[in-house]
């Protein structure tokens, strides 16, 4: 996992291959299906909370998906599951997600977090795939995102960026085509967004746990 390592060093993501074999994904998607009516605005179904986290969506989490973070980052680090989401893009839902930087939602004082974004189907450009815009997150800088509540922001969010930086990732955006069972690693500077989903498309929908990264006492996570 060297080059998933460097690949999110370099460019603040990493796409990987899961061991999910073609069942475990149908029973992970049936999970994920079995909440559709929980849905909320942009899509999604959130639990906020390990304990809420259907069991075999935190066993796969706290199991496989852990070590595939764990694999991405420096030595030293540990990472503790804290909740996760289920994300759909389809007819209902099909309005694109907005550019952000995932740390523009966080508290410093909660410390660094990670997602990562399990495919639970191929999503692709006309269906809702990621689309990455490292060169604007360049050193990890931090971009100025509008900020509103989640309930008024496109497709659910309420921090994104505007204006030229808008225009400027959605024109040297990179889609990251998947199929089931990929993973993308997400860091949290990296400039980043999907597509929205196109009528007659398939229906995209993506497992994301949520990860505290810690360190042990005598690791600088400098």
């Amino acid at each position: 996992m060297a080059t998933a390592a460097l690949a999110l060093s370099d460019v603040g993501y990493a796409h990987l291959r899961s061991k999910l074999n073609s069942q475990s994904i149908s029973r992970l998607l049936s999970v994920c299906e079995s909440f559709r009516d929980q849905r909320t605005r942009g899509g999604y179904v959130i639990w906020p909370t390990v304990e809420e986290l259907p069991a075999e969506l935190r066993a796969w989490s706290e199991g496989e998906g852990a070590e595939m973070l764990l694999s991405c980052l420096p030595s030293g680090r540990s990472v503790r599951l804290t909740g996760g989401a289920a994300l759909w893009k389809d007819e209902t839902y099909a309005e694109a997600t907005p550019f952000h930087q995932d740390k523009a939602y966080r508290d410093p004082a909660e410390g660094e977090k990670m997602v990562i974004w399990l495919a639970l189907t191929h999503a692709g450009p006309r269906n809702g795939c990621l689309r990455f815009a490292p060169a604007m997150s360049a050193n990890n800088v931090m971009l100025p995102h509008a900020q509103t509540s989640r309930h008024e922001g496109p497709s659910g969010f309420g921090r994104y960026v505007e204006g030229d930086v808008l225009a400027t990732a959605s024109a040297t955006a990179e889609a990251c085509e998947v199929v089931p069972g990929s993973v993308v690693v997400i860091g949290p500077n990296v400039l980043h967004g999907s597509y929205g989903h196109t009528p007659g498309e398939p229906a995209r929908l993506a497992f994301s746990p949520l990860y505290e990264i810690t360190a042990s006492a005598t690791t600088d996570m400098s």
